[in-house]
């Protein structure tokens, strides 16, 4: 096409023409790898330092290096292309040829770059690193880039496609390897897994150890991302098999975190301590103790660490490693743990013993190994009100623990066992069969259920009107309940409530509950019994039950209301909000019938009542 386009500049087209993106005839070429067009251009006089749309700043040579367009940017270059301008990001054509991975494009722009050495050379060789690049990596060495110097992310969403290691900061921030958005390439290699990379940087002079204040070395990095392989060749080439971060971690305690035991093993070999302090966390022998895994520890106790100095450190701890023995059922760890010297009688937090936490899980293996370790089957638990393991188990349902104890000599209370051996929750327990114990019985503390409600009534409300077989939180037993003389529709029980308050504090579910009212109140319940709760004609009122209202107007019952109370209701249920409709109508009812000051046409029913 380059005879066509002589023929359109001979007939005066015009050269400055841009399409409807913006880009000029040059740019254009250079986007279609059209060589011979983009020299044709050139001696036109098109501009070499010329701009792509695409990118903010992106100059046609960063274009053509990144695509790996030889011809072209040689062409640019000679045509005087500046090498190191940058875009607004900062970045020069050197970085965009560290993604091309074509040589010639890397040897050219790497030599005429005059940044290799400098900031340029470094993002470009992390750019390497990402893209795998190893002899731009090397080229880049060779020609004074510093492996060790540190790469500063752009701070840019919209730069993510020019800058891949950007990519990394969310990452890497969220597994603590660095407290910043500062790496250096061998770090970068280590976090991305990319082992090649590791090596040539090595190779080139990179440090093993080289980290920023407060950060994770290239081996810490490698482990905390999982990449063992990296994480064995750093240790094989020397890597500080001892140093920490900021929280005192050492390369050993991640290991011990990832129950990795072969690079454990080979930190170990190489040197590190397994007793190392940690700052304030624990150290990689607590570490491996904690973890529950008998083969991990036993590496560490073989090289000297000592179980009964680090169970001392924390005694009396949750989650020590005598609990996580128990929680995780690993019986042998729970016995390699007592056999180190280990308190079978130990107390955690709460008053929690080593047998109370196997007897809560139900955990027979562990209460076994720990009563033939010393254990005390009657230590009493004072969060627990003084109970002891029997009694957990019992309410636990662990009815072998349960007889456990009681061959190993744990006092029998009869009594004691046939109340924790019921069943508060519907579930027959299965431990009152095996001890011929009597199952607890519990008895409703809803309050016409207890005993001296009448009968006929209990049992329409149950079984009529569907209350038998629903849920109560409440529950106690036969022994407390109050003693009643005679049948009363207005007994109370612990929860101080007559049936009537009761369901008068209810909402009316499906109709129902008002046909109890209605019920209770056919067979005398009082309108004002009760105890500490609101009488059930203030539930009634202040619920709007309009229905249970003219229910009790229709059969002429006293309202017992002053006019203060039914201000005092007004103001509280405006105070709520808007108030309920139903239950203000009701109260300028009974104002009207008790002939109040209130009920003449007052304003506060004109703005209250008749707004809703």
């Amino acid at each position: 096409f380059i005879e066509m386009a002589k023929l359109l500049v001979d007939n005066k087209a015009d050269i400055r023409a841009v399409d409807c993106f913006g880009n000029n005839a040059l740019a254009i070429a250079v986007r279609h790898n059209n060589a011979g067009m983009v020299g044709y251009l050139i001696g036109l006089k098109f501009d070499p330092n010329g701009l792509m749309i695409e990118k903010e700043g992106e100059t046609l040579l960063m274009y053509a290096a990144g695509k790996g367009m030889y011809d072209i940017v040689k062409l640019l270059i000679e045509s005087g292309a500046d090498v190191d301008k940058k875009t607004g990001y900062g970045f020069s054509a050197l970085v965009y040829a560290a993604v091309c991975g074509v040589e010639r494009v890397e040897d050219l722009i790497v030599e005429k770059s005059s940044e290799v050495n400098g900031e340029q050379g470094t993002y470009a060789l992390g750019i390497a690193v990402l893209s795998e690049n190893n002899s731009m990596i090397e080229k880049l060495i060779k020609k004074g880039a510093d492996p060790d110097r540190v790469y500063r992310t752009v701070q840019s969403e919209s730069f993510y496609e020019a800058d891949p290691v950007n990519g990394l900061v969310e990452k890497i921030i969220n597994n603590g390897v660095v407290a910043g958005r500062d790496y250096t390439p061998l770090m970068i290699a280590c976090v991305t897994g990319n082992l090649r990379a590791v090596k040539k940087l090595l190779e080139c002079g990179a440090g093993i150890d080289r980290v920023e204040e407060g950060c994770h070395t290239p081996l810490m990095a490698a482990l905390n991302f999982e990449n063992f392989d990296i994480a064995r060749f750093l240790i094989e080439r020397g890597a500080n098999v001892n140093a920490k971060n900021l929280r005192g971690e050492t390369p050993l305690a991640l290991a011990a975190y990832l129950k990795n035991y072969e690079i454990a093993k080979l930190l170990i070999e190489r040197g590190a301590r397994v007793d190392e302090p940690a700052g304030r966390g624990p150290n990689a022998a607590m570490i491996a103790l904690n973890s529950g895994d008998e083969k991990l520890f036993k590496l560490f106790a073989d090289r000297g660490a000592d179980a009964s100095k680090l169970l001392g450190s924390v005694k009396g701890r949750f989650n020590s490693p005598m609990q996580n023995a128990i929680d995780s059922e690993n019986t042998p760890l729970l016995k390699m743990i007592l056999r180190s010297g280990a308190d079978p009688n130990e107390r955690f937090e709460f008053g929690q013993t080593p047998l109370s936490l196997a007897a809560r899980g139900g955990n027979y293996e562990a209460a076994k190994v720990l009563i033939d370790g010393g254990a005390k089957v009657d230590n009493a638990i004072s969060s627990y009100g003084g109970e002891t393991a029997l009694n957990i188990a019992a309410q636990s349902g662990s009815d072998e623990i349960v007889k456990l104890l009681m061959e190993r000599g744990h006092p029998f209370d009869k009594a004691k066992l046939e109340r924790l051996a019921g069943e508060p929750n519907g579930r027959r327990s299965a431990l009152a069969d095996s001890l011929g114990l009597e199952p607890r019985r519990y008895y409703s503390t809803k309050p016409w259920n207890i005993k001296g409600f009448p009968t006929k009534i209990r049992k329409i409300i149950n079984d009529d009107y569907g209350y038998k077989n629903k849920i109560e939180r409440g529950e106690i037993v036969r022994e407390t309940l109050p003693v009643a003389i005679s049948e009363n529709i207005d007994i109370t029980g612990p929860v101080q409530m007559t049936a009537l308050q009761y369901f008068a504090s209810m909402l009316d579910i499906n109709a129902v509950n008002n046909e109890i009212i209605k019920l209770l109140l056919e067979n005398n319940a009082d309108l004002y019994a009760g105890g500490k709760e609101k009488s059930p004609l203030v539930s009634i009122v202040e619920r709007g039950n309009r229905e249970i209202f003219d229910y009790l107007t229709e059969k002429a019952y006293e309202i017992r209301i002053s006019e203060n109370e039914i201000y005092s209701m007004i103001l509280n249920q405006m105070a709520r909000g808007a108030g309920d409709c139903e239950s203000l109508k009701i109260l300028r009812d009974i104002a009207q019938r008790k002939k109040y000051a209130l009920a003449g046409g007052d304003e506060i029913w004109k703005t209250v009542v008749c707004s809703h």
